[in-house]
């Protein structure tokens, strides 16, 4: 979940008239389509005048007739891919997933991962200006959530304490083969209630991360990379460029030097924090978007070529917003 504005602003979620603001007219399409060359040509020309010399505008005619049909087919297949937050989700989002249910082989168990605080610089110099200047930032020790949180906790919290489950949901649970993909749809509010309850099921104190923590995080601590991975990015290392979101831990090899997964790509994560600029960045939040939370990490959706995917990767939406492409992951003070 380029995706979120990040030049200087967040962008505001789009309303249903912002998705059809740039329809092509089909029908017009499909009648040009539809005439025969031959009658159109000779429409304007007499019949007995079509010979060789007059067979350049009827080719011209067929050529046109062919690139039109070509960017319909292109505008069709866009409609198929997922807009990032804060656009519109994928249209094919609740339909049922053609994988199976993942097996034991690619069940990742939920566990917290020790990750020993220190210092580093937080942002970068060289990025958009939402992520400018790099500062120095230390945190303390925490654990993470090893992957987002999935639809199948989602669902136990749900049951046990009668919650409403997120919209696109059927019958108050993910679609069959849908437990492991990220829970999303959620807003600040419901990310907090789950980690109240998990804190009293395991007599911890679970909360959802600082930026700085989960930056901290994705960037490998004093090593400072640019992603979880290394310096450079990577094919088959994060769910991005997509239509959905893949199973948590899809790509083991882009964790981070702990062992964190899918801190890039999947789905976008909340965060604890408000939006604010960096210090130094002497651009001010708006009026609109003083109460917005910061989320980190880009989403399945995200174009990764185009928005830089990396561990540096930060917006903010106002708290109570809910998408497809936006999940959490939870932390723990202490190792």
């Amino acid at each position: 979940m380029e995706s979120g504005e990040i030049i200087k602003k967040p962008a505001a979620t789009p309303t249903d008239d912002d998705l059809h603001s740039d329809e092509v007219d089909h029908q017009g399409l499909a009648r040009l389509v539809a005439a025969s060359p031959t009658q159109t040509a000779s429409a304007s020309v007499p019949q007995h005048a079509l010979g060789r010399k007059n067979s350049f505008p009827l080719i011209a005619l067929i050529l046109i007739a062919l690139v039109l049909l070509a960017g319909a087919a292109i505008y069709w297949s866009s409609l198929s891919m997922t807009a990032d937050l804060p656009d519109a989700p994928d249209n094919n989002y609740n339909q049922p997933n053609s994988n199976q249910p993942p097996t034991s082989g690619t069940y990742i168990k939920p566990e917290m991962i020790s990750i020993p605080g220190g210092a580093f610089q937080m942002g970068r110099n060289d990025g958009p200006e939402l992520e400018s200047p790099a500062h120095q930032v230390t945190v303390v020790s925490f654990a993470m959530d090893n992957t987002e949180v999935t639809n199948a906790e989602y669902l136990d919290f749900v049951r046990e304490t009668n919650y409403t489950p997120p919209d696109h949901w059927e019958d108050g649970k993910p679609l069959s083969g849908q437990e492991q993909w990220p829970a999303t749809n959620v807003a600040i509010d419901d990310a907090k209630a789950f980690a109240a309850w998990r804190s009293k099921r395991d007599s911890a104190t679970y909360r959802l991360p600082t930026e700085e923590e989960w930056e901290y995080a994705a960037r490998n601590g004093d090593q400072g990379n640019l992603y979880p991975w290394g310096n450079s990015w990577s094919a088959n290392r994060a769910v991005v460029d997509g239509a959905s979101p893949k199973p948590v831990g899809s790509f083991p090899e882009g964790k981070n030097r702990w062992g964190v997964l899918d801190l890039v790509g999947n789905v976008w994560e909340w965060t604890s924090s408000k939006a604010a600029y960096y210090p130094g960045n002497s651009a001010s939040v708006t009026a609109e978007h003083q109460d917005s939370m910061v989320y980190r990490g880009g989403s399945y959706a995200t174009r990764a070529q185009e928005t830089q995917a990396t561990g540096t990767l930060r917006n903010w939406q106002r708290p109570t917003t809910k998408h497809t492409t936006l999940g959490f992951r939870l932390v723990r003070e202490g190792k």
